[in-house]
């Protein structure tokens, strides 16, 4: 397995089929060829290869002693330690050395509690931001920013909850910075922008977060995302009615469902006759995250259903069922049993 081109190969099947003893086999040959003085002698870049491999399969001390070997190298490299002169080295091998280097971390936290697991995940984060700049400062290397930013979301996942999400801002912002570079992937901007807007909203910048959240809202519509979209306005009214997002004193947390008028036939429908699932899901999530009185509450979801449900008294022909259920599914939760067993 002396060839690089062999070695290779053996990595790429050891990571597809998880077998740890042909990735262990790769990493002798690797270490092997490396301390050769061969032609054929593989490059530091199979140190990167094998530390992928290795987090694929969850064995952490290969990736680390690729990792370590690999990083040391390049610092040696980029001092002159051994040469003439020192060496700019900035290419994509190193890049996702230090993504594989955040992975690595990230996986070695993973049994950690309180605070050392926020040291853990930060210093995650900051491995996957260093690949990140790289990434970012040249356009050859524009192809990574996406992996970047999935491995950002993956290692930062320990802090993407209530009151931790304020560590995430600097990263949050930076990631989504990069993102901006790349054309496409228009979803992933939106749930990166969604989760920024709810950093934004815990990091004391609550001004910040329905403008966020109002592009997000702006992308997801022109790309008829539909499902996103419903997930963007819900979190809209969430922050609103919570107080996160200041209130609703932004755009996107202000932005009022249709109000439901009767039409000749007595119905509560939207103006024009037509049905407003968002306006009905926007009233819906007011009443779960306001969380009213029941009688206030029982007047708003009444409302809610009318918006998709011509006829809420009768017969369910021509309704939109899929907020009727969530409307039911909030009665139950508000203690409206006798409402929620009606829809």
């Amino acid at each position: 397995m002396a060839l690089p081109g062999v070695i290779l190969r053996s990595l790429e099947e050891a990571a597809r089929t998880g077998d740890a003893q042909t990735l262990k086999e790769s990493y002798d040959a690797i270490t092997r060829s490396l301390s050769s003085q061969s032609t054929q002698r593989v490059g530091l870049q199979a140190l990167v290869v094998c530390a992928e491999a290795a987090l694929k399969i969850k064995n952490l001390d290969i990736a680390r002693r690729c990792l370590e070997m690999y990083l040391l190298e390049m610092k040696i490299l980029t001092s002159g330690g051994s040469g003439p002169q020192a060496v700019e080295v900035c290419d994509q091998y190193l890049c996702r050395a230090y993504f594989a280097l955040g992975v690595l971390v990230s996986e070695s936290s993973k049994r950690l509690k309180g605070r050392p697991l926020i040291d853990g995940t930060i210093e995650s984060i900051k491995h996957v931001m260093k690949g990140l700049d790289i990434a970012t400062a040249n356009e050859r290397y524009l192809f990574l920013v996406f992996n970047g930013s999935v491995h950002h979301w993956h290692v930062s996942r320990p802090l993407q909850r209530e009151h931790m999400r304020r560590h995430l801002l600097p990263s949050m912002e930076r990631v989504m910075g990069a993102l901006d570079k790349v054309p496409g992937q228009v979803e992933w901007k939106v749930r990166n922008l969604m989760s920024l807007a709810l950093c934004q909203a815990e990091a004391g910048k609550p001004d910040e977060a329905p403008k966020t959240l109002q592009r997000a809202y702006d992308m997801a519509k022109d790309a008829q995302l539909a499902g996103v979209l419903q997930d963007v306005y819900l979190l809209q009214v969430h922050l609103a009615e919570s107080g996160k997002a200041g209130g609703g004193g932004g755009k996107a947390a202000a932005k009022p469902a249709v109000a439901a008028k009767p039409d000749k036939a007595g119905t509560g429908t939207a103006a024009g006759g037509e049905l407003d699932e968002e306006g009905s899901l926007r009233i819906i999530q007011a009443v779960l995250s306001g969380k009213p009185e029941p009688a206030a509450a029982e007047v708003q979801l009444r409302d809610a259903v009318a918006k998709v449900d011509p006829f809420p008294d009768g017969s369910a022909k021509g309704a939109n069922l899929k907020p009727v259920g969530r409307a039911a599914w909030a009665a139950a939760v508000l203690g409206l049993p006798e409402l929620a067993e009606k829809w």
